[in-house]
């Protein structure tokens, strides 16, 4: 009797597809993986690597520090361990199951936003398999990811340089790595990432801020040629860039001694920038004004000293306006911070919380204000305005701008000197 109920049982289950099997349960994650049910295949994935694990530990030892029998993000971060490596066979064995698998529960750790432990996992699937050329490069791109996500760029940085030694064919490798290292100290990396890019990939062009990190980065390591090519490539792309116009323009004049390309990004600029830009006005008359002298146009260099002359002056007012909205803000706020002392309207206190911040920002932009004035150089421009004068043999209008350079503190003895060789020449009618 107990063999035929058995019997039957038999033939009901190979009627309904036959026993459960283990194996194909566990891998059923990956029909979760399919319906994003991440958290659900996770669960599924560690539960298979742990028996694997168990399995293996009792018949071979392996080191703590390399694989943890069932917890591996609790008991051990191998994230410290490896996170500096270049990619590289730093494996125990191959073994494509456990390599497979530890990057299928990275992958949905990553969807779950759990960053730190997909690491662990990547790092573990890197374990367990041979690095493969040309294939392995996305593996080290989703660890780069990972990192920039956590905000540590050395090890974003790191990930995808091995990326890039194993698969130099992708491009936009170049373009991440040129990215990143612009943000540091090591230029000469940015330039050879973001060179690379550009010189490989026709649509650069689409992407024009390229060509000014490159301009910006040429000019930093005194390759200023390379920096003026660069920033011409942008300016076909953005004509109207006044502060780039005027940035080209400084170059050519203070760096390469193209004063045609000089005159011509200047003169540009000053069509282009906004009337409330003074310190560039300023600036570009002060460039335009020297190489009118150099070139002995002395009217033009006179007239020019002179725009400088009035938008510092522009400036000094703003400064002088600054100065006094600064006084009545503190005066206001003197009378509400003793009124909060003496205890009357505590309901007043946030409002002078928000004052505080007001003063903060008022001082920031009177520093800036007072920054930019110092940097014109008042009485630079007030010397060149005198010079240009003297070779015009306007000894009047010099003698004044001289004075007004040893008010500013400019070549004071020099000054002196050449009031009274002018005064002399005025005295004897020559």
């Amino acid at each position: 009797m107990t063999a035929r109920i058995l019997f039957v049982a038999l033939c009901i289950c190979l009627l309904c597809g036959g026993f459960p099997r283990t194996a194909q349960a566990q891998d059923d994650y990956r029909v979760l993986l399919t319906d994003k049910k991440y958290s659900e295949a996770f669960a599924l994935i560690q539960k298979k690597l742990n028996a694997i694990y168990d399995t293996r530990i009792e018949w071979k030892r392996i080191p703590t520090d390399f694989i943890t029998a069932k917890r591996l993000e609790e008991k051990v971060n191998v994230n410290e361990e490896f996170k500096k490596r270049r990619a590289r066979g730093f494996f125990i064995e191959e073994n494509a199951e456990l390599s497979g698998l530890h990057l299928d529960a990275a992958r949905c750790l990553v969807a779950m936003e759990e960053y730190q432990s997909s690491l662990n996992h990547y790092y573990q699937s890197l374990k367990f398999k041979t690095v493969e050329y040309e294939k392995d490069d996305v593996i080290y791109h989703e660890i780069s990811e990972i990192y920039g996500k956590l905000n540590q760029w050395r090890g974003q940085i790191d990930a995808l340089e091995s990326a890039y030694s194993l698969n130099p064919k992708k491009f936009g490798y170049s373009l991440e790595l040129g990215k990143l290292y612009y943000r540091t100290a090591d230029k000469k990396r940015a330039i050879f990432h973001l060179d690379r890019f550009v010189e490989a990939e026709p649509g650069a062009g689409s992407e024009p801020s390229l060509f000014l990190m490159l301009a910006n980065l040429h000019q930093d390591t005194g390759k200023f040629l390379k920096a003026v090519e660069y920033y011409k490539k942008y300016l076909e792309i953005k004509p109207d860039d006044a502060q780039i116009r005027f940035g080209l323009g400084y170059l050519a004049f203070a760096n390469t001694g193209d004063y045609s390309l000089a005159r011509q990004s200047l003169e540009k600029a000053l069509t282009l920038l906004p009337a409330d830009d003074l310190y560039r006005r300023s600036k570009a008359n002060e460039y335009l004004a020297e190489m009118a002298m150099k070139d002995l146009e002395y009217a033009r260099a006179a007239e020019l000293f002179l725009n400088t002359v009035k938008f510092q002056d522009e400036i000094k007012a703003l400064l002088g306006k600054k100065d006094q909205e600064l006084a009545s803000f503190n005066t206001s706020l003197k009378q509400l911070r003793g009124s909060l002392m003496e205890g009357k309207k505590p309901e007043l206190y946030p409002e002078y919380e928000m004052k505080l911040e007001e003063l903060a920002r008022l001082e920031r932009d009177r520093k800036r204000i007072f920054y930019e004035y110092e940097r014109l150089g008042a009485g630079k421009s007030r010397w060149g305005i005198a010079t240009a004068f003297e070779r015009l043999r306007k000894f009047d209008e010099a003698i004044r701008y001289y004075k007004e350079a040893v008010l500013f503190n400019y070549n004071p003895a020099e000054a002196r000197d050449r009031l009274q060789k002018l005064q002399l020449k005025i005295n004897r009618g020559y």
